[in-house]
């Protein structure tokens, strides 16, 4: 996945291509980036847009994946800000 990146400044843009074709990518970030490197967002492609605050968006991915509990049992080693 890319968090929190424009895609515009290397190394970051460079993930986009190295990732396999099988690989599933993520996009975490305020506004959707990453189409001129080949991002493909939608139902039918490879690639998926959360829109929003990173911090906000990893709780409420990890709440849908069932992990919220896990992150629970960790809260003591996150930052405070977390």
């Amino acid at each position: 996945g890319f968090v929190g990146t424009s895609l515009v400044v290397s190394p970051a843009n460079s993930l986009v291509s190295r990732a396999p074709p099988s690989t599933r990518r993520i996009v975490i970030n305020n506004e959707p980036v990453g189409t001129e490197l080949g991002l493909e967002y939608g139902a039918a492609g490879r690639d998926s847009f959360i829109g929003g605050a990173c911090e906000e968006s990893f709780l409420e991915l990890t709440a849908r994946l069932g992990w919220l509990e896990g992150l629970v049992t960790q809260r003591d080693a996150l930052p405070a800000a977390s």
